[in-house]
């Protein structure tokens, strides 16, 4: 191309290049004026030094104004001005500048142009050479092989393909294209074969096709790329350690400078193109991944440019560095970081190997509560609904220390980071290794605003016929993905939710622990009484009824057939004679019993028939095309449900045929039943089982059962029955007692026995000090009043009862509770001493009888004015504790929360050794059990609550919900939901309002009073 000539004074003259030196050039280029061109740009050239190449921020550099996608290099390029082109890569011209604000570098000019002399000139000088693997963001991320591919230029294609450090497997970043892929897309059988013999990997998928067999037979059938014989196998390219100590560096030097420039980015990404990345995931700096160190230092741009291949491992840990880039990330409190794995879809559910540690841990532990990047952090996690379901699943995992993230957010973060855990599913009874629980260090007020406005909400009007009151107990539901160690064995338990996360299998868990916890802190028992916990607590019981009445029927015989059998055999020849009257009234009172007995069988039975029938209409609703069960199929579900109750009722009928003939045999019975009961119960704790004072009175009416039966007849023998026999009646009435006031609908009857416990407990401390005071004067009274006669021989009209310490001991507790008769005190009257002794005696009533008495009574009043004023509290508590129990034992106690009883912390250390536990690691064992008692049927969220929500129609006729037995809901439930709804509706700044007005009515008040005072003043 002929070019124009003139001189530098003549573009001034006519002032089309006047200006700044880079408007010039550009002005000289336009006008193809290379002699003046030549001049502006090697006056540039002299003032660096002849430094090759310039640096970036030099004019001939830098981006044009007029042309804002070029620079000179890049115009020159554009026009194939070859000339123009070599002045400027003499001159120092970066040729491999990839400038960000352009998108592009000059390599991708050229073959968009199809300057395939400009492209061989930008690869002369070695020092000063294009980058082959550059990209150009504005294209998708291609390179100048993908341009190449694209135009179908096959000189341009074998000219790059021959420059070393070519990579043919490079994808774009619009799809993951390969050259490959472009060349087979748009048929061109040349190019590809060209790739291919150049290395090009033909098995790469893209858009969900793999370049061959799929892409090739639609549209190359006649190629086969596994023919080529030269590069049959494809090449990958190789990460030199060269390249990766560049990476390196690049990473190093944003740490230093706290920043990452764009170039440094672009150059990073750039050498990315030139390896593969999968050979990244292992290499280490300093003991660190590549994605380790960016993460670790917020560098969230060399982190998405990682991230980005889909060859990188997002959770790749190393043996210097365990912890996953995420939870690393979370550490330092990187929140770019972490919405750079919420795009990519990474697993937030990942935990440490060496601390079992989750991201809640991380930034929980981590951070403290001024700290706002980790707030910032747990804000974004807890409210992303993407990472929401795998934040759950670790809600409640337990670190190396046994805590959970509810423990540490309660230790050092405000409460409201609690409310938000507690509103993602955190449990409040988790132990960790120092047997802390949460529900410890949260505040009441927190507690009960999150069962406020959290677990109680409404849809409708409060008057209306649809209103509707959802209750939400996903607070309460058992944490599944905590099961121990014990149980958890992958061979043989697919019913484990922790083996299998978000499977619908479902595993049997306790459901009440958690109140149990709540009910032990004096801070929140108070918030049993809150209508989610009430009613919750009403639906438990109307699952475990079914059980505690069971035992508690079976109990009522035990005593009834004990005491009837001890009054037959002990109560004398008149109570045993045939037609007497003590028989008569034992058979009238038997056959009440058994009638009234199998009136509450048969109200249990028809509770069962109504749970069966919703159940029923409820399948039949959801799946329309299965029969419903008939009348029949109904009677035998529910006689096989409850075997126990028909063998029951047969024994009931057995004793009342047989009569008092056959009272041994049913007392050996049921005392074998009962011997059973107890094993169980031992079974599943033996800690529990020995540390609990109602096991060894149980265990005691066995032994004496065992004597009674199994001791041969003699006088001493027989004596010593009817002593054991009086023990044993009651022990056992003082039991069925205890057993009966547990019962959740017999209030009164609970308060009035833990009033009775209670003062019982009181007495007993207080006097484990106080009985010294008796027991001095017990033996003082025996040393001052004895009688003895000649050769110890005592008068028959004596006082016999201090003639024996024993004796004296006795006396002196009788006379403790105010058994005085003053004429029974062998006083010596006719002695001189008799003042002295009877000053003793006055001082044993005023210390003893007076004051130590009354001050009893005062611990007795106390303590029962306390429960009296707590008596609602009370009775949740013990029903609380009922349930607990209950389930455990049902259940084998997988939690191992029996052992969490008696509440001494020097016992708390000692195992549960659990015999249950070790059977149930048999499967077979389990289920077996489950099926015979029917164990899961006290499960709320095992079966009918599955979402962990309760829906009522309160204002409705009848209520159909979920199949629970809420008919009978107590309306003081209903009524205090009510009542918290209605104040949610409340205006919020009513309140303030209403202070607003009280203060100023009060301030008004205030100054009219002054004025009075005034004018008194004056006056």
């Amino acid at each position: 191309m002929e070019q124009k000539k003139s001189s530098i004074g003549g573009i001034v003259r006519t002032g089309s290049c006047i200006g700044e030196p880079q408007a010039n050039a550009l002005q000289c280029l336009k006008n193809q004026e290379l002699t003046v061109f030549a001049d502006l740009v090697n006056e540039a050239d002299l003032e660096h030094g002849h430094e090759r190449p310039l640096p970036p921020d030099h004019w001939i550099n830098q981006p044009l104004e007029e042309e804002a996608d070029k620079t000179l290099l890049m115009a020159a390029l554009a026009r194939k001005l070859d000339d123009f082109v070599e002045v400027l890569l003499n001159a120092g011209a970066d040729a491999k500048l990839n400038n960000q604000a352009l998108g592009r570098a000059p390599i991708h000019v050229a073959v968009q142009n199809g300057n395939l002399s400009g492209l061989k000139m930008l690869f002369r000088d070695h020092g000063n050479a294009a980058d082959i693997n550059a990209v150009a963001s504005t294209k998708g991320g291609q390179t100048s092989l993908h341009l190449a591919v694209e135009a179908a230029d096959v000189q341009m294609v074998e000219f790059l393909l021959k420059q070393p450090g070519i990579d043919v497997n490079v994808k774009d970043n619009k799809g993951g294209k390969t050259p490959l892929y472009l060349a087979v897309k748009s048929g061109r059988q040349d190019l590809a074969q060209r790739l291919v013999e150049a290395g090009a990997d033909y098995r790469v998928s893209c858009f969900g096709k793999k370049i061959h067999p799929d892409l090739t037979i639609e549209k190359l059938p006649g190629f086969d790329p596994t023919k080529i014989l030269r590069h049959s196998a494809p090449l990958v390219p190789q990460l030199s350690s060269a390249t990766f100590d560049r990476l390196v560096s690049l990473i190093d030097k944003a740490v230093v400078q706290d920043y990452v420039t764009r170039s440094d980015v672009n150059e990073f990404k750039s050498l990315l193109l030139q390896v593969d990345t999968h050979s990244l995931n292992n290499k280490q700096s300093n003991g660190y991944t590549l994605l380790q160190k960016a993460c670790h230092n917020g560098l969230n741009e060399i982190a998405a440019a990682l991230l980005a291949d889909e060859g990188c491992n997002m959770n790749g840990i190393t043996e210097n560095a365990p912890i996953p880039p995420l939870l690393l990330a979370a550490a330092q409190g990187h929140k770019k970081v972490l919405e750079l794995f919420v795009a990519h879809k990474a697993d937030f559910s990942v935990r440490s190997d060496e601390t079992s540690e989750t991201i809640l841990h991380f930034i929980l532990k981590k951070g403290d509560r001024d700290d706002s990047k980790y707030l910032d952090c747990l804000t974004f996690l807890l409210t992303n609904e993407q990472v929401l379901g795998d934040l759950q699943e670790v809600m409640n995992k337990r670190d190396v220390l046994g805590n959970t993230a509810l423990h540490y957010a309660t230790q050092k973060w405000p409460q409201e980071v609690s409310r938000q855990l507690l509103e993602n599913g955190a449990n409040i009874g988790m132990k960790n290794h120092w047997d802390e629980t949460p529900i410890e260090k949260i505040q009441p007020d927190t507690l009960e605003a999150f069962l406020n406005e959290f677990c109680i909400t409404s849809n409708g009007d409060v008057n209306h016929e649809n209103f509707e009151i959802t209750f939400n107990y996903s607070f309460l539901a058992p944490p599944k993905e905590d099961l121990p160690f014990a149980n958890q064995d992958p061979s043989d338990d697919p019913e484990n939710q922790k083996l299998s996360p978000g499977s619908n299998i479902k595993i049997a868990l306790p459901e009440t622990q958690s109140l149990w916890y709540m009910g032990q802190s004096k801070e929140h028992c108070h918030l049993l009484q809150h209508p989610v916990v009430t009613s919750f607590l009403y639906l438990k019981w109307q699952r475990i009824r079914k059980y505690f009445n069971r035992n508690l029927r079976f109990y009522l015989l035990f005593v009834f057939i004990l005491t009837w059998f001890i009054f037959d055999q002990f109560g004398g020849k008149s109570i045993r004679e045939v037609g007497s009257q003590s028989i008569l009234f034992w058979y009238g009172a038997f056959i009440l019993f058994f009638f009234v007995v199998l009136l509450f069988i048969l109200r249990d039975w028809a509770m069962d028939i109504k749970d069966l029938s919703r159940t029923e209409k409820m399948r039949k609703k959801n799946e329309t095309d299965e029969d419903s069960l008939s009348s029949g199929k109904l009677l035998c579900v529910i006689l096989f449900s409850n075997w126990v109750e028909v063998l029951f009722i047969t024994l009931l009928v057995g004793i009342l045929v047989t009569g008092r003939d056959y009272l041994w045999v049913a007392l050996v019975f049921l005392t074998g039943i009962l011997i059973f009961r107890e094993f169980f119960q031992a079974t599943v704790s033996l800690k529990r089982y020995l540390l609990s004072l109602e096991n060894w009175i149980e265990l005691s009416i066995i032994a004496i059962i065992g004597v009674i039966l199994g001791l041969e007849g003699s006088d001493f023998n027989h004596d010593l029955k009817r002593h054991l026999a009086a023990i044993a009646i009651v022990l056992s009435w003082a039991e069925l007692i205890t057993l009966v006031g547990k019962h959740p609908k017999l209030t009164k009857c609970n308060v009035y026995v833990t009033m009775f416990y209670k003062v019982m407990r009181t007495f007993f401390f207080f006097l484990c000090w106080y009985v010294f005071f008796i027991v001095a004067f017990g033996l003082g009274f025996y040393i001052m009043l004895h009688k003895d006669g000649p050769n110890n021989v005592v008068e028959a009209d004596d006082y016999i009862f201090f003639n024996k310490p024993w004796l004296a001991l006795v006396k002196t507790s009788t006379m403790f509770v105010g058994e005085l008769e003053f004429s029974d005190i062998p006083v010596n009257l006719d002695g001189g001493l008799a003042g002295l002794a009877y000053v003793f005696f006055l001082s044993f009533v005023f210390l003893i009888v007076v004051v130590l008495m009354n001050l009893l009574n005062g611990l007795a009043v106390s303590d029962t004015g306390v429960i009296q004023e707590e008596a609602e509290i009370v009775s949740y508590i013990s029903q609380v504790e009922t349930i607990s129990y209950t389930e455990s034992v049902l259940l084998g106690d997988p939690f191992n929360f029996l052992s969490n009883w008696p509440k001494l912390k020097f016992l708390l250390d000692i195992p549960s050794f659990s015999l249950c536990k070790q059977l149930y690691r048999n499967k077979l064992i389990q289920r077996m059990f489950h099926k015979v008692t029917g164990a899961t049927g006290i499960l709320l969220f095992y079966k009918f609550l599955p979402d962990k929500r309760l829906r009522l129609t309160p204002n409705e006729r009848k209520h159909d919900c979920n199949c629970l037995q809420i008919e009978l809901m107590e309306e003081s439930i209903i009524a205090s939901a009510k009542n918290i709804i209605n104040k949610k509706h409340v205006p919020q700044d009513v309140e303030q309002r209403v202070a607003q007005m009280e203060n100023k009515i009060e301030s008004r008040i205030k100054t009219l009073e002054d004025k009075i005072d005034l004018l008194l003043s004056r006056m």
